[in-house]
């Protein structure tokens, strides 16, 4: 799960197969209120960008999915960037450290 449309393209052409990756309607805003439930009992990543409002996103979103009882995993992104700016490699690398413990 992811903010925009332009992180979905990217996070979907770094992982590879495997992987659905589900951008917001409006972003790190977007409230969960009726949209966590449409994802109850899945394995969710969250891979909100690496600032305020990514970091927010990621504790309102925890919150609600958690609630619908599903497992997650933070991608963390690192400060100032998001899927768009990270390399493919530090994508699918940090997918495998999930992949490993999940």
């Amino acid at each position: 799960l992811c903010e925009g449309e332009s992180d979905v393209w990217s996070g979907t052409h770094a992982a590879g197969t495997g992987y659905v990756f589900l951008g917001l309607p409006t972003g790190a805003g977007t409230l969960p209120t009726g949209l966590a439930s449409t994802l109850a009992g899945r394995r969710v990543i969250l891979a909100f960008d690496g600032d305020h409002a990514g970091r927010l996103a990621t504790t309102v979103w925890t919150v609600a999915l958690t609630d619908a009882g599903c497992r997650l995993w933070d991608l963390g992104i690192p400060e100032g960037e998001d899927l768009t700016t990270m390399s493919s490699n530090w994508v699918r690398s940090a997918l495998d450290r999930m992949s490993a413990s999940w």
